[in-house]
């Protein structure tokens, strides 16, 4: 690999260092008089002769350290393995460094599990690979209460070093998995700093390192003096490292990510491109077009999903005061999260979980320190020990063709029987478990050899066959047979059996659906539409076992018993939270995943079930449960999409076809993963066997939760905003003659633009004296769902004028405002405002007013002023007046106004903050303007509650967007009755939302690939104001029709004619027999909708 360019201007630098030694060499040789003042011209040149050497020396192992670094990157994960068993012999000679020792083994193996290969992370493993590996000199020190000179012993020496390196490695390993979890673009816009992060910890293992050479030279051979000069030294060459690794990170950084990087440069750069959301959508939009390009979608479903998500940013369609609101879709509002978090606070929040995962591993590994496999090598013993021996190489060092190896086993164990004859006394397990022979036959084999040849590259390794009979419990005194039996006829027996169990469950949450409380039903269909999808391509494609007798089922319950409570507890261990890829496997535990993912599949869904049953009773109105439920199968599907990629990757290399492989490998379990097509096309079928799955199952109200989940009971008794005190109250005596004093009391207004009156929501707060400072002043209060925090400060500038600074911070959604301007003669503060401290960048311009809130809602712009004063002011005047009247006498008019911005406040703002409906039209943004500009910000809290409400309660119908506009559809969904798929794959509808602009739009086939022919506003629709999900669309799609039919029918009848409308009552629908109606449109055609649940606005 060629030297960096870091490195080649060391070396220049080193060359000029040389260059000025020689020539003070040459003055010292010389001799200057004594005495002279040349003499302490030279002394000082000498001591810089010093520090030159030093610090070329820095230079030189700061370079070796880093070429160390480069070559070991890429054998690291091999070489770990060899070094971490000699670590266990230094750990049980000396138990006094065995903290740091187990630390590096717990990182290792979780970072062996991860998919990811990013040499920046791999980097800082190698260092603390180097670090660790001085502790092998131990092997030397043969007696642990050796004293060194200073009367200290080896052990209480190493003993607190040990525990330092330990919790460095933690600490390491926590900011690794911190980092690998944020998002690409995170990563790019918050490199530097996060690379400056991750340099640290190379310096730390360096220093610790060193302190470690030099506790052991002291107690070895080793020269004392010279390792504390190189003690001594460690600052300057962890200076000079730092400052390389951070050109070497760049030659490290993936290509995703360089290729992004590129992208925002293009933008503006890093600082710029985060103040600017648009960029910042657009930044997204690419990235998803880059993990897309990587992920391959492996069916037409996902490919659906993810195109759709892949727009997700279209989503983005906010005014710029505003994050994003709170929605679990919206990316960039995560991003904006992601962006505005301290690294160390998300380092803080990331080791609450990391520790549970640090410990659980830790512990797994002492666990497994303490079995002693007494059967290694067994299969291999019993092998050459037979009558028969067909493997010739009795040594057997490397492998052997997996097909031979099974076909012999099966023989061996057949001789074996033959020879010892049926059933002698004393023949040990083999002709006691005589059963287990019948499945080693032909037809069971291809099972038995997957489970020995984990990797699947044809060949059976003695290490593979180690592990295989490792995992073989000792508690439960199987024999050997039985247990090859299992993996032949008894995985698939428990897998099938896990499948019933999984299918029931997923049954029984849809059946739940119509009883779940209305405030909740939005986080179970979002639930039900990111897992059962996926769970159902894996249960629905094992083949089952055929027909076996009870009895031999029940030999293999004790394994599947002990597989579940050992995932379960593995669970407990992680409190059910998994928060990325390793932590999977690590739950799972070795072998393949395919061995595993059922019972880690029903633990999950089982415990989520609890979730639906309390969400029948009790409202959730934090949805984090829900969210890491959801998080958790997520991270299981993408373990089960991993190893099929890897499998597929597998066959390619071997020159065979995936499709085949996958209708055999493992009972077919991934052959719905490589095309889901037919599944979706039988989709029907999967509601009626989850009809099967619950009849005569009972929920007794088990209505109760089994489990105790810790819920966080947010619930407060509602306050109207209305009855809230805006006026701050004080004990303290305020200062007359402090300069904040003037801007004390109430302050209403709006921020403006030149072409925009207002932008943004009435700015109003109570202003009073800092506790702190005369000159400051403060408030704080609600805006629009969130709470704020107003710090300003108040000064004369050099022209005697009042100026006026502050900022307001909002605890969520809102971005830091910041407002600068001064006091005008006639009370007045105007000025600029913005989103960063300094004025010059502020692009709006503001006015506040000590006027109350009401009134100010009538003030006209201060344009309208500057243009004819006079006339904005009569205008102001009979607005007010007007107002005035018409609420004390409470007329009709004032509350139909009323009632009117409550609602388009309402709609406007849930089409431009959320994920639903089509982005606002011109003419409807400057009605919007006028409806902000006839609230104040108490009305606006208010209709900010109602919205919450409705956004809880009104069906958002997860991953459906609407053929028109591209968005989210919320309330009705409206589906097209002649552009559903003939061959009865459901998995892609045309769909509206409930708006007449979109509804008469015509779809092409550009835009729709899946269309036969292109969607026209003359369709036949059906309406729905439930949730449907992929399992309901085919009974739907079919009541639709016959009800269509029946009514187009009715209408044809003369003498139904009068009314034009005939009511249609569905009793076996998905929408559990809802009255549904059909009305010709003014088109002529049909729609047809149900009479329940309330529209979205």
């Amino acid at each position: 690999m060629p030297v960096p360019c870091p490195a080649i201007a060391f070396e220049s630098d080193t060359d000029d260092f040389m260059y000025n030694v020689a020539y003070v060499a040459e003055l010292v040789q010389a001799g200057p008089p004594v005495g002279s003042h040349m003499e302490r011209i030279l002394d000082k040149q000498g001591d810089k002769v010093d520090d030159l050497a030093d610090q070329v020396d820095a230079v030189n192992d700061a370079h070796e350290t880093v070429q160390a670094f480069k070559s070991g990157v890429d054998t690291f994960m091999e070489d770990a393995q060899c070094f971490v068993k000699i670590l266990d012999e230094v750990a049980k000679l000396h138990p006094f460094v065995a903290a740091p020792i187990l630390a590096f083994k717990a990182v290792y193996s979780m970072e062996r599990t991860r998919r990811e290969n990013d040499k920046r992370i791999i980097s800082l493993y190698v260092a603390m690979k180097d670090m660790i590996v001085v502790l092998i000199q131990l092997q030397n020190v043969k007696d642990p209460t050796h004293v060194g000179p200073d009367g200290v012993t080896i052990e209480a020496r190493m003993q607190s070093l040990a525990g330092l390196a330990a919790e460095d490695i933690k600490d390491c390993a926590n900011v690794c998995d911190t980092y690998s979890k944020k998002k690409l673009l995170v990563k790019v816009l918050k490199g530097p700093i996060w690379e400056s992060r991750l340099a640290e910890f190379i310096g730390r293992f360096a220093r610790r390192q060193s302190d470690f050479k030099f506790a052991l030279a002291i107690h070895t051979a080793t020269v004392a003096d010279s390792m504390r000069e190189a003690v001594d030294g460690i600052d300057d060459k962890v200076a000079v490292l730092t400052d390389m690794l951070h050109m070497v990170f760049k030659e490290f950084k993936p290509q995703d990510e360089a290729s992004l990087a590129a992208k925002v440069d293009e933008k503006g750069g890093a600082d710029y491109v985060q103040g600017n959301d648009m960029i910042l959508r657009e930044l997204l939009a690419y990235e998803d077009s880059i993990v897309l390009a990587n992920q391959n979608a492996t069916s037409r479903i996902e490919a659906t999903r993810a195109e759709q998500f892949s727009s997700t940013e279209i989503y983005a369609k906010l005014r710029p005061d505003m994050n994003e609101q709170s929605t679990r879709q919206s990316s960039l509002k995560d991003l904006k999260n992601d962006l505005g978090e301290d690294w160390k606070t998300a380092v803080d929040r990331n080791m609450q979980v990391f520790q549970r995962k640090f410990s659980f591993r830790k512990k797994q590994l002492q666990e497994l320190s303490l079995v002693i496999h007494e059967e290694n090598d067994r299969i291999i013993q019993e092998l050459s020990a037979g009558p028969h021996d067909t493997i010739h190489n009795k040594g057997w060092r490397r492998n052997v063709e997996s097909n031979l190896f099974v076909t012999t086993l099966r023989d061996h164990f057949k001789d074996k029987l033959e020879m010892y004859g049926p059933r002698p006394k004393g023949a040990g397990h083999l002709l006691q478990d005589e059963w287990a022979i019948k499945y080693l036959g032909i037809r069971y084999l291809r099972l038995l050899k997957e489970a020995l040849d984990e990797d699947g590259s044809g060949y059976i390794t003695t290490s593979e066959v180690n592990r295989f009979t490792e995992r073989l419990p000792e508690n439960l005194g199987w024999s050997l047979q039985h247990w090859i039996a299992y993996w032949t006829i008894g995985w698939q027996i428990s897998a099938a059996s896990y499948r019933e169990q999984i299918r029931r469950l997923f049954a029984q949450m849809f059946a739940m659906r119509s009883k779940i409380l209305p405030e909740n039903r939005r986080l179970v269909d979002n639930y039900l539409q990111k897992v059962w999808s996926s769970g159902v391509k894996l249960v629905e494609a094992l083949q089952p076992v055929n027909t076996v007798p009870s009895h031999i089922k029940a030999k293999f319950l004790p394994y599947v018993q002990y597989e579940e409570e050992r995932i379960a507890q593995n669970l407990d261990g992680i409190k059910y939270n998994i928060d990325a890829l390793d932590t999977v496997y690590m739950v799972t535990g070795p072998g393949r995943l395919e061995n595993h993912i059922f019972p880690l599949m029903y633990l999950l869904l089982r415990r989520d079930i609890e979730l639906f049953r309390l969400a029948k009773h009790q409202i959730f109105w934090q949805d984090d449960l829900f969210v890491t439920a959801i998080s958790n199968m997520q991270w299981v599907y993408d373990a089960v999409t991993s190893r099929y990629r890897e499998l597929s990757a597998l066959f390619k290399h071997k020159g065979l076809d995936v499709g085949s492989q996958m209708k055999i490998f493992a009972c077919e379990l991934f052959e719905f993963y490589h095309d889901a097509s037919p599944l979706w096309k039988s989709i029907h079928a999967q509601t009626k066997l989850d009809q099967e799955a619950i009849e005569g199952f009972l929920d007794p109200d088990r209505e109760r939760s089994r489990f105790d989940l810790e819920m966080q009971d947010s619930t407060t008794d509602f306050q109207s905003p209305y009855e809230v005190s805006r006026h701050f109250h004080t004990n303290t005596q305020v200062n007359v003659e402090a300069v904040a004093s003037i801007v004390l009391g109430e302050w209403n207004g709006f921020v403006y633009s030149p072409v925009q009156y207002p932008m943004f929501l009435m700015t109003s707060f109570c202003a009073h004296i800092s506790p702190y400072n005369d000159a400051e002043f403060e408030a704080n209060g609600d805006h629009y769902g969130a709470t704020y925090q107003l710090a300003g400060r108040c000064f004369k500038d050099k022209d005697g004028k009042t100026r006026v600074t502050f900022n307001i911070h909002y605890s969520q959604e809102f971005r830091t405002k910041y407002y600068s301007g001064y006091l005008t003669e006639d009370g007045s503060l105007i000025g600029s405002q913005g989103w960063k401290k300094d004025s010059l960048t502020h692009q709006y311009r503001f006015i506040l007013k000590r006027t109350p809130a009401e009134v100010m809602c009538h003030r006209p712009s201060p344009l309208e002023f500057q243009a004819n004063q006079p006339r904005a002011l009569w205008k102001f005047a009979i607005r007010t007046v007007r107002h005035d009247l018409r609420k004390r006498l409470w007329s009709w008019s004032f509350f139909a106004n009323r009632r009117e911005t409550r609602l388009r406040q309402i709609h406007f703002d849930i089409r431009n903050y959320t994920p639903f409906g089509r982005p606002l039209s011109p003419e409807e943004s400057a009605e919007w303007a006028l409806r902000r500009h006839n609230m104040t910000a108490t009305d606006a809290n208010f209709y900010r509650n109602i919205r919450d409400i409705q956004l809880k309660i009104v069906p958002g119908h997860p991953g459906v967007v609407c053929a028109a506009c591209s968005y989210r559809i919320g309330g009705a969904r409206i589906v097209c009755l002649d552009c559903q798929p003939n061959d009865g794959d459901y998995s892609h509808t045309v769909d509206f939302c409930d708006d007449p602009i979109c509804l008469g739009t015509t779809v092409t086939t550009d835009t729709r690939n899946y269309l036969l022919s292109s969607h026209t506003p003359s369709h036949d629709f059906f309406k729905v104001r439930s949730v449907l999900h992929l399992r309901d669309l085919p009974a739907m799609d079919s009541d639709a029709k016959k009800a269509l039919a029946a009514s187009r029918n009715s209408f044809d009848d003369p003498h139904n004619t009068d009314d034009n409308e005939r009511v249609y009552y569905n009793s076996g629908s998905a929408i559990d027999g809802r009255t549904m109606i059909l009305k010709p449109t003014r088109t002529g055609t049909l729609s047809l909708k149900t009479s329940s649940a309330a529209a979205l606005s």
